[in-house]
């Protein structure tokens, strides 16, 4: 896998142009899942790119080692229950969200429209 990444990062900063800040957190994000992946070998865990499932992915990204990740370092709303809570964020029981009736979201404009009356844009 190590391979796979060296490749894309060099993808993502020749290629695409991306800052160095942007090629570095791809780079802790994707070693950390590669850790993840070779943590669990042995298991039946693919050893390449090719071979990973959607389950697996799923299960790196609500372990609790990524959702403490996430929460302290993106501040990301926790999706796993038990999931650390990101300090100085708020919970999402405790939002209010404005009542929007989804059916209204059928054209970008009043979509627009909508996002600028309840204060989002």
């Amino acid at each position: 896998m190590d391979d796979h990444i060296g490749h894309f990062l060099n993808f993502m900063s020749v290629e695409k142009g991306a800052s160095g800040n942007t090629v570095a957190a791809y780079k802790n994000d994707l070693q950390q899942f590669d850790s993840f992946v070779t943590g669990l070998r042995g298991n039946g865990t693919p050893r390449d790119w090719e071979q990973l499932e959607r389950d697996l992915i799923i299960d790196y990204l609500l372990s609790p080692k990524s959702q403490q990740y996430y929460a302290d370092n993106i501040f990301e709303f926790p999706l796993a229950k038990g999931a650390p809570q990101p300090k100085d964020v708020p919970t999402l029981a405790s939002l209010q969200p404005p009542q929007i009736d989804l059916a209204t979201l059928t054209d970008t404009k009043g979509t627009i429209e909508l996002m600028r009356k309840a204060g989002v844009l």
